[in-house]
Formats: structure tokens, sequence, C-alpha cells
């Protein structure tokens, strides 16, 4: 502000200067103005004229470089002040700009703020739930707790009581069977059928192996472990179907094995000499031996004693005479060969020989009328008997009418055929009783006579497709059995068959493992009487009506039987 009061200073200054007044007189004697001219004066001095004039120049020329000066220091500062200004402005519209940014962004933010309060108040209210859920976590982790310790309890309770039974392990299985036979001039029967096995076995010691097993079955009938759906809902009957030990010396290197007590079969056989529910008694041995070679794989030697009936002696109170009794029983052996045919073929060929000693009392316990009275319908199998028989005077049965000794091939084939869920398994068992005689005692006291006997062969031929080890596994096959009516003892072998000896008989079988531990079967048997006239009796009764018929008077030559159509449909659970 100085430098402008300056600058006023010099201005006026110059005014003054420049307005200085001029007086000229009109000619009415009045000044410019109109106004009376004063009187005039005495005229000064010419050259105080003249300096006055110079003095009031030179002040005016300094004035006026004065005020240019001003000017230009003026002039510098607006144009100083005009780029401050300018400066300042772009600074107010970035100013602005940047306002307005943050306008938008305050927007921005203003419009995400509600979903985010209403995040904030879900995330509040899922807050709350979990917390009840923790809650309710905690107390069920505290339950889940408590039955965890509870369950280790019973755990090491069991444990011990589990040890108190040694080694063992438990297994078995039950089965549910619907079971139609239909025939032609024959009513049609069904049935239904229930079976329950348990077994309990495991090691006793590093030498000693055994177990129980305990199953379902009529106690008279050896070769079913089956209950009828019958009898005014009374409780089934269940019995020890076996109980055995086994022994492995380790100091002869586990190549021989003995048993002893009620157990599964030692040696390998079919159906067709003893059915898969008997289970022998007795002892036994194996020797076994494996041999390292591309063909020959091994070879087992099996011997066996197997008493069925022990009769006691007696000794006379009056003459002190010594009656022997003696027992019935069971002696045989077989040898079992392995053999490797390439990389999938595997052949097995074995042969055993089976000795009935004293079988006489086994066909009088499977008669309803035996000559020892004891002895009735002990054995229920496979009735009525049709092996051929003895009778004495009074109609009783005596005994067989034949001997058996059994001389049993039988050859087993297994294919790999590359596929793990169908193999092929081939079975062919060709058994000869070769004892098979024709002892004639017809209502006599005593044998009258022996004739030959041809009726002494049997075979079984039977092929397999597919296993039943996992989930969906299917299985099926075709069997075809012909037994001949003295080949073997009708009282032990297959219990589903037409009849146990003289029979034609057909199976066909289809299995599907439904769960790994539950199976369907189905299984048709389809079989006939070989020779009606030596069974008469198991002839269809329409047919034997038929007045005049080759079924209805004796000698009955040409009768022929119709097939027995016995199906079974099982739902099998195992554990």
């Amino acid at each position: 502000m100085p430098k402008c009061r300056r600058a006023i200073g010099v201005m006026v200054t110059l005014v003054v200067l420049l307005a200085e007044p001029m007086c000229v007189a009109g000619a009415d004697g009045k000044d410019a103005n109109g106004g009376k001219a004063p009187a005039a004066q005495p005229a000064p001095h010419p050259a105080e004229k003249a300096r006055e004039k110079a003095t009031s120049n030179e002040e005016m020329l300094t004035a006026i470089e004065q005020l240019k000066n001003l000017v230009t220091e003026q002039s510098r500062e607006l144009a100083a002040q005009s780029a401050a200004l300018r400066e300042q402005q772009q600074k107010m519209e970035a100013l602005e700009r940047e306002l307005q940014a943050r306008g938008s962004a305050n927007e921005s933010a203003a419009a995400k703020q509600e979903p985010e309060q209403q995040n904030k108040s879900e995330w509040k209210l899922i807050e709350g739930q979990l917390e009840a859920v923790a809650e309710s976590t905690n107390e069920l982790n505290k339950r889940v707790a408590k039955v965890q310790s509870d369950t280790a309890t019973a755990t090491r309770n069991a444990e011990g009581k589990f040890r108190q039974l040694g080694n063992f392990r438990f297994s078995g299985d039950l089965r549910f069977r619907y079971e139609p036979f239909i025939q032609n001039q024959q009513t049609t029967r069904q049935r239904q059928r229930v079976r329950a096995r348990f077994n309990l076995q495991g090691n006793i010691s590093d030498e000693l192996y055994g177990g129980v097993t305990f199953a379902t079955g009529s106690l008279d009938d050896p070769i079913s472990t089956n209950q009828t759906v019958t009898g005014f809902f009374n409780r089934k009957q269940v019995g020890f179907d076996r109980a055995w030990m086994q022994w492995t010396p380790k100091f002869l290197r586990n190549h021989a094995t003995f048993g002893v007590g009620k157990f599964a079969y030692p040696w390998i056989r079919t159906p067709l000499t003893f059915d898969n529910d008997l289970n022998p008694e007795g002892i036994y041995a194996r020797l076994n031996w494996e041999i390292k070679n591309d063909v020959f794989k091994g070879i087992t030697l099996v011997a066996f004693h197997l008493p069925f009936f022990e009769r006691g002696g007696s000794t006379s109170s009056t003459t002190g005479v010594r009656a022997d009794a003696w027992d019935a029983f069971i002696a045989g052996g077989q040898i079992q060969t392995r053999w490797k045919l390439g990389d999938r073929i595997n052949l097995g060929l074995n042969v055993a020989g089976v000795n009935f000693v004293n079988a006489d009392f086994i066909a009088q316990a499977h008669s309803a009328n035996p000559a020892t009275a004891s002895l009735a319908n002990q054995l229920t199998g496979n009735l009525p008997n049709t092996n051929s028989l003895r009778t004495n005077a009074t109609g009783q049965v005596v005994g067989y009418a034949s001997r058996f000794l059994y001389l049993d091939t039988i050859a087993t084939l297994g294919v790999n055929t590359g596929y793990a869920r169908w193999p092929v398994n081939i079975t062919f068992d060709f058994n000869n009783n070769t004892r098979a005689q024709r002892i004639v005692q017809n209502g006599t006291a005593a044998p009258t006579g022996a004739a030959h006997n041809r009726e002494r062969s049997a075979y079984w031929t039977e092929i397999q497709f597919g296993r039943l080890s996992e989930r969906r596994d299917i299985q099926f096959g075709y069997t075809f059995v012909r037994i001949e009516r003295d080949a073997v003892i009708a009282a032990f072998n297959e219990s589903d068959l037409r009849v146990g000896t003289n029979v034609v008989q057909h199976r066909l079988n289809f299995n599907y493992q439904w769960l790994n531990n539950v199976s369907l079967n189905y299984a048709i048997w389809i079989g006939r009487l070989a020779n009606a006239q030596d069974a008469i009796g198991l002839v269809p009764g329409g047919k034997r009506a038929i007045a005049g018929g080759l079924c209805n008077a004796a000698p009955f030559t040409g009768c022929t039987d119709n097939f027995l159509k016995r199906m079974q449909f099982d739902l099998i659970y195992r554990f």
C-alpha cells in the first residue's frame, strides 16, 4: 500500500501543476467565469517569470518520470499478481475436481453402506446361531465322550471275556428257503424251511486249532440242517454239528496234521457219496508235501477212522461165556495230487477207498421196522431206503443185501478265463462199490443164497461258471447225476435228490451275490427213478391207480416214473 499512496501523491502533484489558473479578461472587463475581473496588479519582472516557469517544468518532468516508474513497477507487480492468481485458480480447480471425486467416492461408499449394514445384521444373526450350535456341539461332544468312554469300557470287558476264550473267531449263516415239489399225477407240495449255523473256532496254541459249530436240524437226520416251518410254532432243534481239534506239530515242519472229534471232511468228496451237511466223527491224519515243479505241484495222503455205532459186549452171568460185540465204523484213505497245466489250468486227481464195516446197523437204523428194535428210525434222511435189503422171517430189516467198499475217483479242473469274476470249475466223480453183491434173504431166518450185483456204479458231473466272492457276482451251472441201486449207502448221500439211489437226476442252479454277505440262490432238481419196478411205492399215486396200467400191478415191467421237479428259492446271509 505505501507504493499506492506514493503514486497517488505524484498524480495529485501532477494534476495541480497542470491545473494552474490562467486569467483572461473579457471585452466587458469580466473574467471567463463571468465574474467581475479584479483590479489590475503591477506586472512582474520578466526574469522572475522565466525562473518560475523553468522551475515549474522541472517539477513536472520529475513528477512524470516518477509516475512512469511507478506505472512500470505497478505493471510488473500486476503481472506477478496475475500469475499468482492463475496458479491459485488452477489449485482451486484441482481442489474442486478432488472434492468432486471425493463426493463420488462418498456416494459410492454410501451406496455400499446399506448392504454392508445388512451384512452386518446377517452376520450378527449367524453369530448368534453359531453360538447356539457351539453350545449344542459342546453338549453333543460331552455325550459322545461319555458314549466313547462307555464303549471303551465295554470293549475292554468284552476283550477280557474273549481272552478267556482264547484266539477264537465267530462266523455262520442264516438261510431262508421256499421249496415247492411239482410232479405229474401227484399232489403238489409246498414248504418253507430255515437253517442257522454258528461257528466258533480259532488257535488254542501255536500247534493246536479247534472249534465248535451249532446248527439247526432234526437230531436224527445227519444229512440236513434244515428245519421245516411247521409244528404249531414249537421251538426248533439246535445241536452240536461239529466239535473238533487238530494238531499240526512244528517238528514235522507243518507236513502233518492230526484231527479228532466231529469235524469237516478231511478228504475230497462230492455229494454223490456223502452229503455236504454231514460231519463225520472219529480221527484222521493228513500228510502233505508241496512240490517245486512246473507241472506236478503237490501230493497229500489222508487216512481216517470213523466209528458210527458202538456196541458193548456182554458176559453170561450163569455160564461166564463172553459175547463179543463188534463196533461199526468206516475206515478209509485217499491220495490227492495237484497239477498245473499251463498258466490258467489247475487239475486235481484224487482216489479214495472207503470201507464200511458192519454196515447192516445203518440199514436197521434207516428202517421203521428193524430187527434191533432200539435202532428204529434213528436215521431219517433220504427216506425210504432205496438200497437192496435183507429181511428176516418176521419181515424185519436185518441189513443190506450188499457190502460196501467205495473206490471213489474224483477229477477237478479249474480254468482261469482271464476274467476274475468268471472262472470255470468242472468236477467229475465216479464211484464204484467194489463189494457189491446180492445176498438173498427175503423173509427167511438166514440168507438163502447170493447173486452177482451189477447195480454198483455212480457218477456225478458238474460244471460251474462264475463265482460268489464279491457283490454282484454271478454263478450258474449244471449237474448230472446217475446212481445205481447199491452203488452207495442211501442214508448218507445228497439229501435233495429224487431218492438216494436208483436215480437219474439233473440240476440247474443260478446264484447272485446281492450284497457282500447276502446271496440269492435258485436251483431246480429234476429227477426220476431209474428203475421204477425196484421202488414202485415211489411212483406217483395217480399213475399207479390207472387200471391195467404198467404201474398198476406186478410185475410192473415197463413202469416208469414221472420227473419230480423240486425248486429251491434261497435267501442266504453270511457273517
